[in-house]
């Protein structure tokens, strides 16, 4: 049994027959030296015996009997160890600077059964003395040395959640010293760009390549440029800047309170830009020849950096990325010692490219070959991560989806596997307009955290408890709830789509047993305020189903009062998770709510017409891809429009492909990448047929059928793209339809003596049955 191995208890509890009571005559232990991270631990188990005996235990200098709370440097950092010594005394250690803390909660769990479930709800049993058998020791630590997942947008980490994050043992994106936080890893991902953001001109051939012979300057950590892997100035050009960026950042932790005191980083990102490109010279050619891909020329760039940075810290490590085009595993070439790999686990929404359905388990038959892909890497580097996705994303609205039982298969098989030391995973709980993503975040949170420190647990056990202890008297119909919702989605053979009621198990008869389970939820809850908001979390994926697509579905539906219910429900969990920019979250699920169930009315010129589907804002938002982004606009239906200036939101720079970009006539495609027809339509106008008055107009695009990949692109370059997806019905697939786009032309290029920017806004698509 290696070191990674969680350690379990050396003896055991059930098998003493002797006890100590832990009562209000015992006191907490904590040297007059003590650090702070010792007194935070001390404070924490005083704070949460008072809450279960009543009694609130003074913090002395010396006593018996005692809880002694103590740092160990001799543990590792987030080791614990607890033991009822021969004086009668019970030592409660851990490793600096965070194991002390995790030993209390670890003491607090499974000594004194607390039970920290969310970030909103301890479960603090009632006792007037702790029980705890006689001669007891146990020492673990967590499984992974990294352990930890993203939230999302607008959760501060290191504000109010970052205690509930510490009782679950988390430690990444943690800088608090109170907690025993610190920065372990620098930078995270996607580093390129800091090895070249000032680089002068006489360098750029240290840049990727472009297939037309174009050296591409990164402008953020999303590119658009990358390294060129096999030009030598390249490796003394990155050797260079990793001494400067590397001290720079040592530095500036040396005087930032936040990070004051705390050790010096060991894991060093040395990761691609967020962006497909890569080099297309004629040596990196070559060593994606030599090496069968783009992450052999990869990893041969990164090795030589870490053989050089060896040479002056041997301690360090560089975390590279198998991403995207450098996803595939090597030939011919395996990672140093002190390189590690990170195998980012993309989801089977991105594109047409279906590496892996992140809701469905790495050993479903579905991801065959992103296990593969694991078992690889794990034979070409000795230090795996793993980069996870516990979102479908892309979606552009929330559907009622769970993967808690998969993602417990897949941490159970990373760890089966033996060399992956490090899990991350982007576990956002919202999905765009504040709206929860999938159903059981809590759980999943507390699950996925459970496990990352000890995978050997009883998945059915933990989940058993959290319902338990979390729902209360509804504790059934939840857990049946999430089974319904686990077992729909086993039935559906095909990938889980992003594209909502694509997905085949969402039709009304799985709405109306939802209904009928929540609804039994609720009763069992009646009078209980708190958990009724729990069980209406768990409401918000079906209600914004059905505001958007349950006419579609065939299910009844009250608009009024689904409205009144998502409101309340979507600001509740937005107040419960989101620290900063609160009100600005609220106030777009509000309008997100009040436009889904507006109904706009149909247009006059579309009267009289089958509409097979209306898109506004609300729907196609995140559909929309290329330079585009979201704006308030009164004069557009639902106050809000997709625009288009020419500029990236992204990255943030000018980037025409011509200087005369908006002073060009408007082309419109129609796409069904999946049909052997792939161009279903093509319009064409000219500057005179386009409108001068800065006004919204509707155009006819033409006839396509309407598939989940389908898409409108707007203007010559197609940097406006809008997909059908959230339109598509599984019932009617390749519906035909008329397209009509509703557009404003602003700026002067369109409207003389303008003086806005020029922009396209687009605000309506209207699909008419053929």
């Amino acid at each position: 049994m290696n070191k990674w191995v969680f350690c379990v208890l050396t003896l055991c509890f059930l098998l003493t027959a002797s006890a100590v009571e832990v009562n209000g005559k015992w006191k907490i232990v904590l040297d007059a030296k003590s650090s702070l991270q010792e007194q935070v631990a001390a404070s924490e188990l005083q704070k949460y015996l008072e809450k279960v005996t009543g009694k609130k235990l003074p913090i002395v200098r010396r006593g018996s009997p005692a809880l002694i709370v103590r740092g160990n440097p001799a543990l590792y950092i987030e080791e614990w160890q607890i033991k009822h010594q021969k004086d009668g005394n019970i030592l409660i250690s851990g490793g600096m600077p965070r194991g002390v803390i995790f030993a209390v909660m670890e003491f607090l769990e499974r000594g004194v059964g607390c039970r920290f479930l969310a970030p909103d709800y301890d479960y603090i049993p009632k006792k007037t003395s702790i029980q705890l058998p006689d001669h007891f020791e146990f020492k673990g630590r967590p499984y992974f040395d990294k352990h930890d997942f993203g939230w999302g947008t607008n959760i501060n980490l290191s504000g109010h959640m970052s205690m509930f994050r510490v009782k679950r043992k988390s430690n990444a994106f943690m800088t608090s010293p109170r907690l025993g936080s610190f920065e372990r890893d620098a930078f995270h991902v996607h580093t390129y760009y800091l090895y070249t953001k000032d680089l002068p001109k006489e360098d750029e051939d240290c840049l990727s390549l472009t297939k037309d012979g174009k050296r591409l300057y990164p402008r953020s950590s999303s590119g658009p440029g990358q390294l060129c892997f096999s030009n030598p100035k390249t490796l003394k050009l990155v050797t260079r800047k990793f001494e400067e960026i590397t001290s720079s950042h040592i530095a500036w932790m040396q005087t930032n309170g936040d990070y004051k005191g705390t050790p010096i980083p060991t894991v060093w990102a040395f990761s691609q830009n967020d962006t497909p490109a890569y080099c297309h010279c004629k040596g990196c050619k070559a060593l994606y020849k030599k090496y069968d891909g783009v992450s052999g020329a990869m990893l041969y760039l990164t090795n030589k950096l870490a053989e050089e940075v060896e040479k002056k810290h041997p301690e360090y490590y560089l975390q590279a990325e198998a991403y995207q085009h450098t996803e595939k595993p090597p030939k011919g070439i395996k990672a140093r010692k002190n390189v590690i790999i990170r195998l980012c686990q993309l989801g089977a929404e991105w594109g047409q490219h279906l590496r892996r359905d992140s809701v469905r388990s790495i050993n479903h038959p579905l991801n065959a070959a992103a296990k593969k892909n694991i078992e690889e890497w794990a034979a070409v580097s000795e230090n795996l991560a793993i980069y996870d996705y516990w979102n479908v994303y892309s979606m552009s609205y929330s559907c009622p989806m769970t993967n808690i039982y998969p993602l417990a298969d897949t941490i159970k098989y990373y760890a089966k596997l033996g060399k992956i030391k490090r899990f991350y995973a982007e576990n956002g709980i919202f999905r765009g307009n504040s709206d929860v993503h999938g159903n059981f975040k809590d759980l999943r949170n507390y699950l996925g955290m459970k496990l990352l420190v000890d995978p050997t647990l009883d998945t059915n056990q933990v989940i058993d408890e959290f319902m338990t202890l979390y729902y209360g008297p509804a504790a059934k119909p939840m857990k049946e709830l999430l089974d319904h919702i686990s077992n729909a989605m086993d039935q559906q053979k095909s990938n889980i789509s992003f594209h909502g009621v694509n997905n085949k198990y969402l039709n009304k008869e799985f709405f109306l047993q939802s209904e009928k389970i929540l609804a039994a939820a609720e009763k069992a809850a009646a009078g209980n305020k708190d958990i009724l908001a729990r069980i209406g979390q768990e409401r918000i994926p079906y209600d914004i189903t059905m505001l958007i697509r349950g006419e579609r579905i065939g299910f009844p539906i009250d608009f009024a009062k689904l409205e009144k219910c998502l409101t309340e429900n979507c600001v509740r969990a937005v107040k419960k998770y989101i620290s900063y920019q609160q009100k600005e979250a609220i106030e777009n699920t509000l309008k997100f709510i009040k436009v889904s169930a507006l109904r706009l009315p149909v247009p006059e010129q579309f009267k009289g017409r089958k509409v097979f589907c209306d898109m506004t804002w609300n729907k196609f938002s995140a559909e929309s891809s290329g330079w585009t982004d979201m704006i308030e606009d009164p004069e557009a239906a639902g106050g809000k429009a997709r625009i288009h200036t020419g500029i990236s939101p992204r990255i943030g720079v000018l980037k025409l492909q011509t200087p005369d970009y908006h002073k060009r006539g408007m082309l419109f495609k129609l796409f069904d990448p999946n049909s052997a027809k792939r161009l279903q339509a093509e319009v064409r106008l000219t500057r005179e047929q386009l409108p001068k008055d800065g006004k919204y107009h509707w155009y006819k695009v033409g006839v396509t059928p309407v598939n989940p990949f389908t898409a409108i692109h707007i203007h010559d370059f197609e940097h406006i793209q809008i997909n059908f997806g959230s339109a598509a019905d599984i019932n009617r697939p390749g519906q035909k339809c008329e397209i009509w786009v509703s557009i404003k032309l602003r700026g002067p290029s369109y409207v003389p003596g303008s003086k806005e920017q020029d922009a396209i806004l687009v605000d309506r698509i209207m699909m008419l049955e053929k």
